[in-house]
């Protein structure tokens, strides 16, 4: 993600809290370390006392199969409200479900994003089960209608049709099984469990057929 967007021309700040990181990235993701600032810091900790105001921020983290639930606060979102350029975006990427009782997690996210003044749109990959979403939200509405395949990225050119043909339009579902999320009351671990035990489930057996077809042994 991080080199998909400076081979778009910006300037990335990447943080994280695992100083193993960078390393990763560089010797196995091909990533082009000395093109990007690279923080190692706790997320809250770095929004609090960075000094620099952003066009975008992007929240792409997991805890294993978990997403650190103090980062989908209203209070965390308030902070990167504060930091925000005008016209800028937050784009949060989650896993759960969009329809039905199980998505109150997801609801939770976008009832906590609109109270505090943010407009939300939501993207996503596989309706009606468990799946990766995209939800984007901006201080003004986000005018998606400028997007055109010369202004998409080369990873997402082979989607153009979709993302032309399926326009975001801003979120009017109904948000009244949503939580407003709050430091005080930590809960989004606790509400998406379903999600998180299938991403787990899913990520192991997706290891484990890769494993196999490749001939290597899972035992000794």
């Amino acid at each position: 993600l991080a080199q998909e967007l400076v081979d778009l021309g910006l300037t990335v700040d990447a943080v994280d809290i695992d100083g193993r990181i960078p390393e990763i990235a560089r010797d196995y993701f091909y990533l082009d370390d000395a093109s990007i600032n690279f923080h190692i810091d706790d997320a809250r900790h770095f929004i609090r006392t960075n000094r620099q105001r952003y066009d975008l921020v992007i929240f792409d983290m997991a805890s294993a199969e978990v997403q650190p639930v103090n980062l989908f606060t209203w209070q965390c979102f308030s902070e990167i409200k504060a930091v925000l350029n005008e016209d800028a975006m937050v784009i949060v990427n989650f896993q759960g479900y969009i329809t039905g009782q199980d998505a109150q997690p997801f609801k939770s996210i976008l009832k906590t994003l609109r109270s505090i003044g943010f407009h939300t749109y939501h993207w996503y990959m596989w309706p009606g089960h468990f799946t990766d979403i995209y939800i984007y939200a901006g201080l003004d509405p986000i005018p998606f209608d400028r997007l055109t395949p010369d202004n998409l990225n080369p990873c997402c050119r082979d989607s153009t049709y979709y993302f032309l043909n399926h326009p975001f339009v801003e979120d009017t579902i109904d948000l009244s099984a949503g939580l407003v999320l709050d430091d005080d009351l930590p809960v989004l671990d606790r509400i998406n469990t379903k999600a998180i035990v299938n991403w787990r489930k899913s990520a192991i057996m997706a290891v484990i057929r890769e494993n196999i077809r490749g001939g290597i042994g899972l035992f000794d």
